[in-house]
C-alpha cells in the first residue's frame, strides 16, 4: 500500500474556519452577557421587558433563517458568511459610537433585531460550513467536537466580560466583539475548500 504523505501545510484550512467560527461564537457570548447588564440595569428596563424581546427577536431571526437560509447555499455559504460577518461587525461598531441612544428603546430593540437576524444567518452558514469540513467516516464525532468547541469559545466569552468590565465600558466592549469579526474576516479567504477535498481524496486513496 502506498503511504500518503500529509502536506504539513494541509489542514491549515481546516484549522482557519474552525477558528473563526470561534471567534464570533466568542463575540456571542460577550455579547449575551451584556445585553442583561445594559438594558436592565443600566437603561433600566424590566426584566420581563428584555425577555419578551429577546423572545421575539429570536423568533423573528429564527422564521427569516428558515425562509431564506436555503439562499445561503445557492449564493455561496462563504460569501454569504463574509457578508454577513462584514455587516455584524459595522452593526457592533455603530452600537459602540452611537451610546447616546441607548436609552430610546425603540432604537436599542431595533438594534438588537438586526443583530439577531445576522447572527442567525452566521449561524447557519458556519453550521453548513463545518458540517461541509467533517470526513464521512467520523462525520458525527467531528461534528459533535466543532459544535462542543463552539459553546466552549462562547462560554469563554461571557467569561473574559468580567475581567474586561474593570478596563473598559460597554460600548468598547461591542469594538472588542467587531475587533474579532475583523480577525474572522481576515481568516476567511485562506479556506479552501478544494484543497481539502483533494487532500481528502488523496488519503482515501492511500488507505484503498
Amino acid at each position: 500500500m502506498a503511504r500518503y504523505r500529509r502536506d504539513p501545510s494541509a489542514g491549515t484550512y481546516f484549522a482557519h474556519e474552525s477558528f473563526a467560527g470561534w471567534l464570533q461564537r466568542a463575540a456571542a457570548g460577550i455579547l449575551v452577557s451584556i445585553s442583561p447588564a445594559i438594558t436592565v440595569q443600566q437603561l433600566g428596563w424590566a426584566q420581563t421587558e428584555f425577555a419578551n424581546w429577546i423572545a421575539v427577536t429570536g423568533i423573528i431571526a429564527s422564521v427569516v433563517g428558515i425562509a431564506f437560509g436555503a439562499m445561503a447555499d445557492r449564493a455561496g455559504l462563504v460569501k454569504v458568511l463574509f457578508i454577513f460577518i462584514l455587516l455584524r461587525m459595522v452593526g457592533f461598531v455603530v452600537f459602540a459610537y452611537t451610546e447616546e441612544y441607548w436609552p430610546n428603546d425603540e432604537y436599542f430593540k431595533a438594534m438588537m433585531l438586526a443583530e439577531g437576524i445576522m447572527s442567525q444567518f452566521v449561524t447557519i452558514t458556519v453550521i453548513a460550513l463545518f458540517m461541509r469540513l467533517c470526513l464521512p467516516q467520523v462525520a458525527a464525532t467531528q461534528f459533535a467536537v466543532y459544535m462542543a468547541l463552539a459553546n466552549l469559545t462562547r462560554s469563554i466569552g461571557s467569561g473574559v466580560v468580567v475581567p474586561l468590565g474593570g478596563l473598559i465600558d460597554y460600548s468598547q466592549m461591542f469594538l472588542v466583539m467587531a475587533g474579532l469579526h475583523v480577525v474572522f474576516l481576515l481568516l476567511l479567504p485562506l479556506l479552501n475548500f478544494e484543497k481539502h477535498e483533494r487532500d481528502n481524496a488523496k488519503l482515501f486513496a492511500s488507505l484503498g
